[in-house]
């Protein structure tokens, strides 16, 4: 399974922001222990009131509803990425009988007109 992120583009006193409206990933119980432990590593929070994407148990997270600038959009993006590509090679490295779905997919960014990021 893919992270997948859709971010609404907005215009707010001539500055780009993008709102999140939907995150898509896995949860901590649903991942590899090896990838957990090490950095970075980014998995999906729903406590029932927010849906957020953790990265490495920081404060830095991605939440559904919230308002980011895009550059701090972007820093977030590019971050989740990092995670997801070690994630698929650890992915990569697990024997072909385990392994149900190819989890890595590049990462691509159009900031004109994209509104749902994988990764």
């Amino acid at each position: 399974m893919a992270i997948k992120i859709v971010a609404e583009p907005l215009l707010i006193q001539g500055e780009p922001y993008y709102l999140v409206v939907a995150i898509d990933a896995l949860s901590c119980d649903e991942l590899p222990i090896e990838y957990l432990a090490g950095i970075p590593a980014t998995w999906l929070v729903d406590d029932g009131l927010c849906r957020r994407l953790v990265y490495c148990n920081t404060d830095y997270a991605l939440c559904e509803r919230n308002l980011y600038p895009a550059s701090e959009f972007n820093q977030i993006l590019g971050l989740i990425a990092g995670a997801g590509h070690r994630l698929a090679a650890i992915n990569d490295r697990c024997p072909k009988k385990q392994q149900t779905q190819k989890l890595h997919r590049t990462f691509a960014l159009d900031k004109t007109r994209c509104r749902e990021f994988i990764i």
